[in-house]
C-alpha cells in the first residue's frame, strides 16, 4: 500500500492516509548517519566529487483505522540512501 497524504492540514505530526485508513503521530525519532566520499581534482580549478549517506531513524507502528474504527498495525521504516554527485569550479 502507498502511504500518502492527502490533506497535511488535517492533524499534526505525520498524517498517514491511505484507501480509507488514517493515523497519526508526534514524536521524535533518534537515528544514525553514515557516509563516504569522494573528490579529485581534474585540473588546477576543476573538481569533481561523489558522496554516499546512508541514514536510518529506526521503524514505527501506526495504528491505521479505517472509517469504522477497525484498526490495521502498520510497520514503517524511515530511512534512507543519498547519492550526491558534484563539479565545482574555483576562481
Amino acid at each position: 500500500m502507498s502511504i500518502y497524504n492527502l490533506n497535511p492540514t488535517a492533524c499534526e505530526g505525520i498524517c498517514v492516509i491511505g484507501p480509507g485508513f488514517q493515523s497519526s503521530a508526534n514524536q521524535t525519532l533518534v537515528g544514525y548517519t553514515v557516509g563516504i566520499g569522494s573528490e579529485y581534482a581534474f585540473s588546477r580549478n576543476w573538481t569533481g566529487r561523489v558522496e554516499v549517506r546512508y541514514t536510518d531513524f529506526g521503524s514505527e507502528t501506526f495504528n491505521l483505522v479505517d472509517n469504522v474504527g477497525n484498526a490495521l498495525p502498520t510497520r514503517v521504516r524511515f530511512d534512507q540512501v543519498n547519492a550526491t554527485l558534484g563539479v565545482s569550479y574555483r576562481f
